[in-house]
């Protein structure tokens, strides 16, 4: 009697056919998820790039002169303050979760329906998270 050949087909869990022998593609990761994870990252690299020119600018002759350099370019961003009597945080949030079909009303993603806007902190809606915390 011979032995079976190394590549023998074996059946499993119904009309599935696979050889005995693992090939480099049987993994616990489904090859097309690692595929769009590769997808999605190489689609992130492209949307992320600064435009042109933007760091056109940077003199890299030494660490202290690239610091200063770098700042030049970044240094006229608006800073914010967290709460304020003038515009603070809470103003910037509900401008930019405003419901686009009625401006006094922002919209509840964690809900996912509108509220009337409230104005400085409060309890009727969570307005410092982006991501459901669920």
């Amino acid at each position: 009697m011979e032995p079976p050949p190394a590549r023998a087909i074996i059946r499993n869990r119904g009309p599935e056919v696979r050889t005995s022998k693992k090939s480099s593609l049987d993994s616990v990761i489904p090859v097309r998820f690692i595929l769009a994870i590769v997808i999605v990252l190489l689609a992130a690299a492209v949307l992320a790039e600064p435009p042109p020119g933007y760091y056109d600018t940077v003199d890299y002759t030494d660490p202290a002169t690239v610091r200063t350099t770098l700042h030049n370019i970044i240094d006229d961003h608006t800073k914010i303050p967290y709460t304020s009597t003038a515009t603070d945080t809470w103003n910037v949030l509900e401008l930019a979760d405003e419901d686009p079909n009625d401006s006094g009303r922002i919209i509840d993603v964690y809900r996912n329906r509108t509220s009337i806007k409230y104005g400085a902190g409060n309890d009727a809606y969570n307005r410092e998270h982006t991501w459901p915390s669920s």
